[in-house]
């Protein structure tokens, strides 16, 4: 009988000692490699995206401290390795758990990325015994940052008219989580300021503009 490709999918925490020492051992191949690199305002932006989508939705839903996603994959010598995937996030519904997959721009490349992780974190989630479902998070922060595209309306309307996924849109909302299997959550460009308003902007943003302002 043949040896199953991946086996043994499991959630952890970032405490968890191998997933550690596999991020510290990955950051000096990065620092070796890249070298000093200036601050990176887009990785900033998708950060502050992915904290503030999580803040939001754990006013409703508690948050799974357990976001790492680990398995057991069959390699070309025929021996497993373990593997790891940190989630954006993932929280606790009434009826079994909901994967998150944030992006920051709405533009046709990071529509097509985000569903493509969405549905591989999926995948490798229903080999547990867990019941999961899947919330792909679009925030236009085109006006943040010119790193980020300008958003494509017709990319984003034809993923709302597609029928794969249940829409919410804006700020304040409620899940109906027996409904879909899959969700839509679409923050344009005013949505994005009123999360500003709200929580702050990114980290590198607002550095960037009290150095500015400085000058004068």
């Amino acid at each position: 009988m043949s040896k199953l490709r991946i086996r043994n999918v499991r959630l952890s925490s970032k405490d968890n000692r191998s997933y550690r020492e596999r991020c510290a051992y990955h950051a000096t191949l990065r620092r070796i490699e890249s070298g000093e690199r200036e601050a990176d305002t887009r990785r900033h932006v998708t950060a502050w995206a992915e904290q503030v989508a999580c803040r939001i939705i754990a006013q409703q839903h508690e948050q799974d401290r357990r976001n790492i996603i680990s398995w057991e994959e069959l390699t070309v010598y025929g021996h497993y390795a373990r593997k790891y995937k940190e989630t954006d996030g993932i929280f606790k519904l009434d009826q079994g758990s909901m994967l998150l997959e944030v992006k920051a721009s709405t533009s046709p490349a990071s529509i097509r990325k985000g569903r493509k992780q969405l549905n591989e974190n999926l995948s490798l989630l229903d080999q547990t015994r867990d019941r999961f479902s899947g919330m792909l998070v679009l925030f236009d922060c085109s006006q943040l940052s010119p790193e980020f595209a300008a958003p494509a309306q017709g990319t984003v309307e034809h993923l709302k008219n597609s029928g794969e996924y249940g829409i919410v849109q804006g700020l304040d909302w409620a899940l109906d989580p027996g409904r879909f299997s899959k969700w839509l959550w679409l923050v344009d460009a005013q949505g994005v300021e009123q999360i500003i308003s709200r929580y702050g902007p990114p980290a590198e943003i607002e550095a960037v503009s009290t150095s500015e302002d400085s000058r004068f």
